[in-house]
């Protein structure tokens, strides 16, 4: 038997081993039992179970099989058994020796152990990369030397690498007399004790399938190797890879096929051509595609994926985790059933976004006040409220009624509030009611006490349970109190992946509550901290049935496994090869000289491992993302050129970039008009501004005014345009009214009242609604009022102010019937020349009426680029009546820039009376309009630069 065998890429790796397995162990019988074989990962073994059975064709005790990680660790235990020390742990260790007896590491700002993870979690990284390298003393002094001359780095950073010997012996020291190892230690145990461990209990180790092996991985199978334990099957030629070509001299064996058959995969791995091989098998028919962004290399694939006929001998190599969910949502529409076992991120998920608003109620809380956006998005988190305390509709209503009670859309005594107690919402008897109320129309009988004690559970779980906690033991507690009852009472585990991450965060959990440093003190800022960033690089493992249908896997997940058809999305750079290009912590120039060149080795074992699946494989579709942002992957460069050079013309392999037939969906162009609804608008009463929004969009006026539809008022969100322009018109209304049927008289005294009302208006108006920013907009309107009764003071024409926030009733007589106005008229000033001017107060932008409309064309779009607002003729004509005068004037008052703009003022008499007469035909016409059967509320297609600030956009597609 062989000791070193190598198998061609372009080879079936488990089939061979099949092979291999057949001649060499069952033939001699050998049992498979008696036979150790040790691959990269677990999945290799549950293929080659798989082919063995069809080889066998019958029941068979098959060999006995190991991870590395595993194997390591049973030599390891079999000389001596030891505990697995966890990160967290040896971050905490390190953290204590540089507190200890090296406190230059912790510098000024890095005195707390959250403050110092990242650098513990660094220098701990680096310990273990020179303990799986068994980087010796000798090595790490020369480094030591140079950093007292200084690398161009931070000098804590220096002042590590002086003492990194006394360091690491320290940290290898106080665990071992614990007991404890880290993995570096444990495989440098291993290797140091591999020549006194026994095992006769196999016949042989295969080693199956490596390419890159740490230097403690190399002595250990070495040794195995010289004890003639050892069989090491490897896929590759030595000639190829100069990793391969390192192993080669190590084990001073050489690495090389046995067949003469790797011209193909030579190729494409970017060597030149023997020119005396043949290939024995077809070389992959490989496809490239260019999509515009991530959806469309979804599209790309699911397309190729409908001409498979073989989807159980097809992988969909998925180098982006971020590409899962979107993938996911594509291909489960076809007929495939599909594995997935890919690393997903769990900050992903929803379970995560769960901790991140109940960490943000935590840390906005004020004294025993929770902030109320921060409290209501808690509780509006899907898992939470529909928590089956009561039942979940009791929960879902509860929360929604809370919700409702905080924004104001239900009046009571906690509406707007900025900060609220648990105890007073849960006690709130008007929010107990209304839930009670609504239950009780969806067929629902709970008691009062019933509800509040919903109330109540949900508050403790969101967040009572986190408010006196003071350490890791305490916070494991909490969290797992919400985990679990996440998993007995919500809807968490509908959705199998939730699951999944509820697991991998009790395992957390479980690491924290056993952890060295459980009962420190840390602040509650320090541990949201400290868990967050553990869970935004923690990746959950999917695993399903991996050896059934088209299998989705990360690229680490294909080694040693051979598919027919090879489908690749996001192969550009940063993607693939993902590699970590710059050292957060450690120099590059100090790893390169201790001999761990980290970069070029992953750069290298990712290229073998898409090498190797590429080459197998009968069938390749490649794509990428061509955009502004993103460039092609190196990987592909290669292809691509080698495809050039076999053709001799640059240029000549073209990629198509893929569109896609967009149907846009249509608006709803019919609303059509009911009979009710025409008798229920003949009768409404109209405003001018609703008639601006018909004339603007039928559409949105049937959304408005017909079925009644408006935006939900939040009493929490920033002041908008809207609130600013009631508060100045209450504001001017009550400060105002003293002057009813006189002339306005601004004077010291008035000013003083003025801004005496200004300040107790605004806190009533926005102080509840605003932070510490209020006071940016009090002082933005206190200028703009200032200039504003600047301005009043030099109107000297005013005679009297006659009117402020009036309603005037008004009608107007069409072919249709007659049709009731309200004028809603901000204030009417009587001038010294007898006649009447009307004015509406614009604290923003506001459209004045063409005052030309000689052509005017009767439709509706004609009248809205000709009239543009109804408005100012409405309220003429209202005022004309109700004061039984014909001298009018009608004027907007922008207040930004106090300016007052009037209304047909240069016009001459009769051509403002032609003006209005045409207006009043205008809105005559739009009113037939309105109730016209035949007529249907359709969107306006002039305004679609305004759709995106409509608050009806979402209905009319």
């Amino acid at each position: 038997m062989e000791r070193i065998i190598s198998i061609d890429l372009n080879d079936d790796f488990i089939r061979r081993l099949t092979d291999i397995l057949e001649e060499d162990f069952l033939r001699r019988n050998i049992p498979l039992e008696k036979v150790a074989i040790v691959f990269g990962g677990r999945r290799p073994a549950l293929f080659l179970k798989r082919e063995l059975s069809r080889r066998l064709n019958g029941a068979y005790f098959p060999p006995v099989f190991f991870s590395m990680d595993e194997f390591i660790k049973e030599v390891a235990w079999r000389k001596r058994p030891a505990k697995m020390l966890s990160s967290m742990d040896s971050s905490f260790r390190i953290y204590e020796l540089a507190r200890s007896a090296h406190p230059g590491l912790l510098g000024g700002s890095r005195d707390s152990f959250a403050a110092f993870l990242p650098w513990a979690e660094e220098i701990n990284g680096f310990i273990e990369q020179l303990d799986l390298e068994e980087i010796d003393d000798d090595k790490l002094r020369q480094v030591q030397e140079s950093a007292k001359i200084g690398f161009d780095t931070l000098k804590e950073v220096n002042f590590l690498l002086k003492d990194i010997i006394q360091l690491r012996k320290e940290f290898h020291a106080s665990l071992k007399k614990e007991g404890a190892l880290t993995r570096g230690m444990l495989y440098m145990s291993a290797a140091g004790c591999a020549k006194d461990v026994d095992f006769v209990d196999f016949e042989a180790i295969i080693f199956c399938g490596f390419f890159y092996l740490h230097k403690t991985e190399q002595k250990l199978v070495k040794e195995l190797l010289v004890r003639g334990k050892a069989r090491l099957i490897f896929q590759g030629d030595e000639s190829e890879w100069e990793v391969l070509k390192d192993l080669s001299g190590v084990f001073s064996e050489p690495i090389k096929t046995n067949s003469r058959s790797h011209r193909q995969s030579h190729k494409l791995a970017g060597g030149g051509l023997p020119s005396d091989r043949q290939s024995q098998k077809k070389e992959p028919r490989i496809n490239f595609y260019r999509g515009f962004d991530l959806h469309s290399q979804v599209g790309i694939l699911r397309e190729k994926l409908k001409e498979l006929k073989n989807p159980e001998e097809t992988v969909i190599l998925l180098a982006n985790p971020d590409a899962l969910a979107p993938l996911l949502s594509e291909i489960s529409s076809l007929d495939y059933d599909f594995n997935v076992s890919i690393g997903y991120p769990l900050k992903r998920s929803a379970v995560y976004s769960l901790f991140q608003n109940l960490f943000s109620a935590q840390l906005s809380r004020k004294d025993n006040a929770y902030y109320s956006r921060d409290y209501l998005k808690a509780l509006s988190h899907p898992f939470l409220k529909n928590l089956n305390i009561t039942s979940a509709n009791v929960s879902r209503v509860a929360v929604h009624k809370a919700e409702e009670a905080l924004t104001g859309a239900i009046e009571n005594e906690l509406a707007g509030e900025i900060f609220i107690r648990l105890d007073k919402v849960a006690g709130l008897r008007l929010l107990l009611e209304e839930a009670q109320d609504t239950l009780k129309h969806m067929d629902i009988k709970v008691s009062l006490d019933d509800i509040a004690m919903t109330f109540r559970e949900l508050n403790h779980l969101a967040f009572g349970v986190w408010e006196d906690i003071g350490n890791f033991y305490e916070f494991s507690v909490a969290a797992e109190k919400v985990i679990l009852a996440l998993l007995e009472k919500s809807p968490l585990e509908k959705y199998a992946p939730n699951l999944k991450v509820a697991q991998k965060i009790l395992e957390l959990i479980e690491e924290l509550r056993s952890s060295k440093f459980c009962r420190e003190k840390f602040s509650k800022e320090e541990m949201f901290r400290i868990f967050t960033k553990r869970l935004e690089r923690e990746m959950v493992s999917f695993s399903g049935s991996p050896l059934k249908g088209l299998q989705v896997l990360g690229l680490l997940e294909t080694r040693s496994l051979t598919f027919k058809n090879v489908l690749v999305m996001d192969l550009n750079e940063s993607i693939l090869p993902k590699l970590r290009i710059y050292e957060p912590l450690i120099p590059r120039d100090v790893m390169v000289s201790l001999g761990i060149e980290r970069l070029e080795k992953e750069e290298e074992i990712q290229r073998y491992q898409f090498t190797r699946l590429l080459c197998a494989a009968e069938n390749v579709h490649l794509i990428y993302r061509e955009d502004r942002e993103t460039i092609r992957s190196r990987f592909l460069e290669d292809l691509i050129w080698k495809e050039e050079q076999k053709q001799g013309e640059v240029g000549v392999v073209k990629i198509p970039l893929y569109s896609f037939n967009l149907k846009v969906l249509p608006k709803k162009a019919i609303a059509k008009k009911t009979n009710d609804m025409i008798e229920s608008l003949k009768k409404r009463v109209f405003s001018a501004s609703s008639v601006n929004m018909y004339v603007s969009c039928p559409l949105a006026f049937y959304f408005r005014y017909c079925l009644g539809l408006s935006e939900k008022e939040d009493l929490f969100d920033d002041p908008e345009a809207a609130d600013v322009g009631t508060f100045v018109h209450e504001l001017l209304e009550k400060t105002y009214a003293g002057f009813l049927n006189k002339k306005p008289v601004i004077n010291e005294r008035f000013e003083k009242l003025f801004f005496a009302e200004f300040g107790k208006l605004f806190k009533k108006e926005f102080s509840r609604k605003m932070r510490a920013d209020s006071f940016i907009l009090e002082n933005i309107l206190r200028q703009r009022m200032k200039k504003f009764l600047e301005n009043e003071k030099e109107r000297n024409d005013i005679d009297a102010l006659l009117m402020l926030e009036n309603r005037i009733p008004w009608k107007i007589k069409t072919k249709s019937g007659t049709f009731d106005f309200i004028a809603g008229v901000d204030r009417v000033d009587r001038l010294s020349g007898g006649s009447l001017l009307v004015i509406d107060y614009k604290t923003g932008s506001a459209e004045m009426p063409n005052v030309n409309l000689d052509e005017l064309q009767f439709c509706r779009k004609a009248i809205k680029h000709a009239v543009k607002s109804f408005q100012l003729p409405v309220y003429l004509w209202a005022c004309r009546e109700h004061f039984k005068a014909q001298d009018v004037r009608a004027a907007l008052y922008f207040l930004r820039a106090c300016e007052i703009k009037e209304y047909l003022q240069k016009s001459t008499p009769q051509k403002k009376e032609e003006n209005l007469d045409a207006c009043h035909k205008a809105l005559a016409f739009i009113l037939d309009e309105l109730v016209n059967p035949e007529v249907d509320f359709l969107a306006d297609e002039d305004a679609e630069h305004k759709c995106a600030y409509c608050p009806y956009s979402s209905l009319c597609r």
